[in-house]
């Protein structure tokens, strides 16, 4: 199971995080144009990536 680049594989799902505020209609159109859905976080893994990857994204920002 091979992530196209920008996306990261977490267990058999492939993620990509955006770091725009969008509302949920905007965010959806942008994860279907991307061929991809708004995630469903099924796992303790996937959970723990998204919040690994919200940390770096703060960190970012100071």
């Amino acid at each position: 199971h091979l992530c196209g680049e920008g996306w990261s594989q977490v267990g058999d799902a492939c993620l990509r995080l955006n770091s725009s505020k969008e509302s949920y209609d905007n965010a959806q159109h942008y994860c279907k144009n991307l061929d991809g859905n708004i995630a469903s976080l099924t796992s303790a893994r996937q959970v723990d990536f998204i919040l690994d990857e919200l940390q770096k994204y703060q960190l970012q920002e100071r």
